[in-house]
């Protein structure tokens, strides 16, 4: 007789997906699990919204950040809002759905402090800074 409070290995395994279909992790990984999306976001949701400000804020090159910008606006994750016509300016506005990230976000960062190696520094300040690949800590 099994132990109620025990999970079943069945219960503990990941659900087997058929060749070439995806779950909600593998759609969510599709979406934000490139090296830059989440970083961007990151940004945005602490205040930055111009193309300038992020160009400042992240050691990326003009055409990765037009491309997840861009992107981010097409999956609503952000709302561009152009707020000069002559020359357009436009800036990045973060969204209901990109607020629900924030979450997620946190817990990621939660998990690294307690279980990425504690040896790896940030090369700018020497600490485990939680914006370690940004150009300021």
């Amino acid at each position: 007789m099994s132990d109620p409070n025990v999970s079943s290995d069945l219960e503990t395994r990941p659900t087997h997906l058929e060749p070439g279909a995806t779950n909600a992790i593998g759609r969510s990984l599709g979406l934000l699990g490139d090296e830059w999306t989440l970083l961007i976001l990151q940004q945005a949701l602490q205040g930055v919204g111009r193309f300038g400000q992020f160009m400042k804020a992240l050691p990326i090159s003009n055409s990765v950040l037009t491309s997840r910008l861009n992107l981010l606006v097409r999956e609503g994750l952000l709302r561009r809002n152009i707020y000069q016509t002559n020359p357009l300016r436009a800036e990045y506005l973060v969204t209901d759905r990109s607020r629900a990230l924030w979450p997620f976000m946190l817990a990621i960062w939660e998990w690294e402090r307690r279980w990425v190696d504690k040896s790896r520094r940030c090369p700018r300040c020497g600490t485990r800074c939680a914006t370690a690949t940004s150009r300021r800590c």
